[in-house]
């Protein structure tokens, strides 16, 4: 691993992250739940806007209340792309964090979800995509350059 796992800098007014994020698309579904009842309220199919080690960021046509729990499904590659088709999805919990709507009030939301209870394999495996892409974009720019 080469990449940052640490986020922010010394200036207390501006964002602080425990974890940096990555513009990485990955496939998930998620469904929303109630803490202590199996009802589902909605769900969806959408792709990630970017990753972190605590959390993902996505993309939806629907506000999502700060606070909300979220059971996800998480298609994470390891060694090629073909592995979306043949994997079995990472399942992960996570509480909305924030949301906020685009393009003026006109466009999708941004979800920002932050995963609860995550355990260090799970954090292993998102850390091992991470690795992935980088690796790939790096191999991208080596072989065609910067387009």
């Amino acid at each position: 691993m080469t990449w940052p796992l640490a986020c922010g800098n010394d200036d207390p007014m501006q964002e602080r992250r425990k974890f940096c994020r990555y513009p990485i698309k990955l496939p998930l579904h998620y469904q929303t739940v109630n803490p202590g009842s199996s009802r589902i309220k909605r769900y969806g199919r959408y792709m990630t806007h970017d990753v972190s080690l605590g959390g993902i960021c996505f993309e939806t046509r629907e506000d999502l209340e700060q606070g909300l729990h979220l059971s996800i499904e998480l298609h994470l590659p390891k060694a090629s792309f073909s592995d979306f088709v043949t994997q079995e999805p990472m399942h992960l919990k996570g509480r909305v964090a924030w949301s906020r709507q685009e393009q003026d009030n006109q466009g999708p939301y941004l979800i920002g979800v932050e995963f609860i209870a995550i355990m260090e394999g799970e954090q292993k495996r998102i850390e091992e995509c991470i690795d992935f892409f980088l690796l790939t974009e790096e191999s991208r720019l080596l072989e065609g350059g910067e387009q």
